[in-house]
């Protein structure tokens, strides 16, 4: 029997496999790996939409790869979304209850998390213009903003472990 959270029974040995952050190598991997493409698929699409166009003797146009990147970050948002469940379950409520020192950054980052979400679905269902470019911005500079509260509440950690 397998628990992804925390433990693995082997012949009724009860084996630790979490971290202290209370994920497993399988839980941290795929919270870094869907972390990182969702930021990485972000990055490139501002790329494109800002800074990449193609163009003929006419117009200028966007770069035929940017609606591609675009999906490849929205199934990277959904599958994030589900991540967030498990980290919710795993990391979260187990320091919301304990007075660590990395709280405020996890904090923080839970907020964001929630307003890219908001401003996600509201890029993608909102049929007003203005919502529509209000949400992009907002969503753009939370998701800079996002990467780096992520990249300081990671480097806490191995800092507080290392004066430990």
């Amino acid at each position: 029997m397998i628990y992804l959270t925390t433990k693995m029974k082997i012949n009724n040995t009860k084996i630790i496999l979490a971290t202290q952050s209370g994920f497993s190598r399988f839980n941290k991997i795929l919270v870094y790996l869907s972390f990182f493409g969702l930021s990485l698929s972000g990055i490139i699409w501002c790329v494109f939409h800002y800074f990449i166009r193609e163009s003929n003797k006419i117009m200028f146009y966007h770069h035929p790869l940017e609606h591609k990147v675009l999906v490849v970050h929205g199934i990277f948002g959904y599958i994030f979304i589900f991540v967030f469940g498990f980290i919710w379950n795993i990391h979260i409520k187990k320091w919301l209850s304990a007075k660590n020192k990395n709280i405020k950054s996890g904090i923080i980052m839970i907020v964001i998390f929630l307003l890219l979400s908001v401003t996600g679905l509201m890029l993608y269902y909102s049929s007003c213009e203005k919502i529509q470019q209000y949400s992009k911005i907002t969503h753009i500079v939370l998701g800079i903003f996002c990467i780096l509260v992520f990249l300081i509440h990671i480097l806490k950690v191995k800092s507080l472990k290392k004066r430990s």
